[in-house]
């Protein structure tokens, strides 16, 4: 039980893991672990579970623990810096197979199929030698399925601190090292994700680089970028065209790294440029962690001019159709509490507006996608705010 809260929020009830003796630490919350192993292991017309795990996981990642935002106040964040209060949602670095699964995921070379022997991907032939890596689909499964020796994972893996098995690992080691940035930027495998996500947006979006490197943005972050860091990106793609239109062989090199085939519609100047920032993009913290965002969302009314209690009607069956879109690397939260006001716009200019008042069912948005900013006079208004 430990060990599924341990998965979703990056430690478990009990903090030692390994270490459930007399010098083990003491979960601040005893009775929630005495809850969930009582329905975990009861039948479920006792109001349990029945050893169902994805119903536990279920349970878990609908609670109102674990949909909260990863920031608190400072009060909080200094009093609990471990979070041991639960005061706010998990924060952590994603685990190593799931840094790969996501940058592969965001460069649509996922190969989601199921089951089969284990592959070798490109970093397999450097550490286990005379091994050969493999070739086409099987270079971009699941790292779940990359091969293992006994004595040590693949090196891409380890080095964000997947371990060995030669003894049972109960809680992985998390490090902060140069080391993760350096594979980040120079891997194979991310240079190449790096690399079909670029061609990817550049396809999408008409070749426009400016719009191409926003998109490629949000699907690593899950969010759009501000306007600071917005021209911050147009300044990298600029500087990195320059550079590749002085030195296109390298642009080259550049493209050829992997063996998917480039696309060679697109202008290798123009590639290599948004891969170059889109590999900077992939080692962001953002990129590789987990965390709670609650996010002011807007959604447009319906081009009619029916009375206030309509718009109403409509806004709440709005928010409540919204479901949790499949998620890449991490889950977007957006939560609107009973403190919550809904602003709808009248003819004249002004605002109605509608409380929500049954704080027994808070209405929460999960969602993996933004929702385009707009003039606020053509939207329906959904204001967040902390309850306190």
């Amino acid at each position: 039980m430990n060990r599924f809260w341990q998965s979703l929020f990056g430690h478990g009830l009990v903090r030692s893991s390994e270490d459930f003796g007399s010098q083990a630490t003491q979960p601040e919350y005893p009775e929630l672990l005495d809850l969930l192993a009582w329905k975990f292991s009861h039948a479920k017309e006792e109001g349990g579970f029945s050893w169902d795990v994805k119903a536990l996981m279920k349970f878990i990642m609908t609670s109102d623990v674990y949909q909260q935002k990863s920031m608190a106040r400072h009060e909080t964040m200094v009093n609990d810096p471990a979070n041991e209060w639960l005061a706010r949602g998990p924060r952590h670095r994603l685990p190593a197979e799931m840094i790969r699964d996501a940058a592969l995921a965001a460069s649509g070379l996922l190969d989601k199929k199921s089951g089969g022997p284990p592959v070798k991907p490109y970093d397999i032939a450097e550490s286990f030698k005379p091994e050969k890596i493999d070739s086409g689909t099987a270079l971009y499964r699941r790292s779940i399925y990359t091969y293992w020796r006994r004595s040590g994972p693949a090196p891409l893996l380890e080095a964000f601190d997947l371990p060995n098995r030669v003894v049972c690992t109960a809680k992985r080691d998390t490090t902060n090292t140069p080391l993760h940035a350096l594979v980040l930027l120079n891997g194979t495998q991310f240079v190449e994700a790096s690399r079909v996500l670029a061609e990817n947006v550049l396809l999408e979006h008409s070749n426009n680089l400016s719009t191409a490197i926003k998109a490629a943005f949000y699907l690593l972050t899950s969010r759009h970028p501000d306007d600071d860091e917005q021209e911050i990106l147009n300044r990298m793609i600029d500087n990195q065209r320059h550079w590749y239109e002085s030195h296109p062989k390298d642009a080259k090199k550049l493209l050829a790294v992997g063996q998917k085939a480039r696309n060679k519609i697109l202008d290798p100047i123009d590639v290599a440029a948004v891969a170059t920032v889109v590999s900077g993009l992939l080692a962001l913290p953002e990129s590789v962690m987990k965390r709670g965002v609650v996010y002011l969302m807007e959604r447009p009314l319906p081009s009619t001019e029916d009375n206030g209690s309509t718009h109403l009607a409509w806004a709440l069956e709005a928010l409540h159709s919204m479901k949790c879109y499949p998620r890449r690397h991490k889950i977007l939260i957006a939560m609107v509490f009973f403190s919550t006001c809904i602003m709808l716009p009248k003819q004249n200019g002004s605002f109605i507006s509608f409380r929500l008042v049954d704080h027994h069912n808070l209405i929460y948005l999960m969602t993996n996608q933004l929702l385009f900013n707009r003039p606020v006079n053509n939207f329906l208004k959904v204001c967040v705010a902390d309850n306190d």
